[in-house]
């Protein structure tokens, strides 16, 4: 049992000083912290195995997007 505690811990703690940074979010968007935590902090191979799951299942996504939200979106700033 005291190995899962560490390991809860550890996870704890680097989640802590991953959304620090951030200065707080959202509760809201709380899950996709937690997700983009994950990938940074696990080994590569594992890292790969995550990243084509997030990709499947951005891909099964069913977003609805129309003409007029595309172009009611306000431009991005330019850089020069």
């Amino acid at each position: 049992m005291s190995e899962l505690t560490d390991f809860i811990d550890a996870y704890h703690v680097r989640l802590k000083k991953f959304i620090r940074r951030f200065n707080g979010v959202s509760t809201k968007h709380l899950g996709n912290y937690i997700v983009w935590n994950d990938i940074i902090s696990c080994n590569h191979s594992d890292r790969k195995d995550l990243l084509i799951q997030l990709l499947g299942q951005l891909l099964c996504l069913n977003v609805d997007v129309n003409a007029q939200d595309i172009f009611r979106k306000s431009a991005l700033p330019c850089m020069t």
